[in-house]
């Protein structure tokens, strides 16, 4: 089985005040620790939806693409990455660029799930809620297509009988939307 991932990271940083993917952390950007967790995991390419970035360079024997969305909204990022994903893969994992803590154990996790269990989608639960990082099986593309404004995978998931859930930390479902949340930063494993 072929799994890609696909990191959305073209949000405004409204929240954050400014370009949040600018931020340093131990030598590396933000987006740069949620793209080597990706590139360190199972997935068999990595597709990374952001503004800023453009075209294709590898890591070790992985591919790593660039696009940009066509609009501002994060159904647009959403299909801007699945468009972007090979058609020989039969799942994404759908990452968030700014989710820093998210290592490479718990994308094999949900990928190890997935083999267990193919054509179920696989979310992190955190107090009871589904978030990403998400697994969703190609069958469930058409629907994540259709999505509109601010919807994404989530919004899908939280919808469906069928989830299978894998339970993270706090911190390890941390993602960075204000200054403030910078200081949580310290205790991610190996950031």
């Amino acid at each position: 089985m072929r799994i890609s991932a696909v990191v959305l990271a073209a949000g405004e940083s409204r929240r954050f005040g400014r370009n949040k993917l600018e931020v340093r952390v131990k030598g590396r950007g933000l987006l740069e620790h949620v793209i080597s967790a990706a590139v360190n995991s199972l997935v068999d390419d990595v597709v990374c939806v952001t503004h800023s970035i453009r075209g294709h360079s590898t890591i070790g024997s992985k591919m790593i693409s660039y696009v940009s969305p066509s609009g501002e909204l994060l159904s647009d990022s959403l299909k801007a990455g699945l468009e972007a994903v090979s058609l020989f893969s039969d799942a994404v994992v759908i990452l968030l660029g700014d989710m820093v803590c998210v290592k490479s154990y718990l994308i094999n996790t949900l990928i190890s799930i997935y083999y267990a269990h193919p054509g179920d989608p696989i979310a992190s639960r955190r107090d009871g809620l589904l978030i990403p990082p998400i697994l969703i099986p190609r069958r469930y593309f058409p629907m994540l297509l259709k999505l509109k404004g601010d919807a994404g995978a989530r919004y899908l998931i939280r919808r469906m009988n069928r989830v299978r859930a894998v339970n993270i930390t706090n911190i390890e479902a941390l993602d960075i939307d204000v200054q403030e949340d910078l200081e949580l930063i310290h205790k991610c494993e190996d950031v």
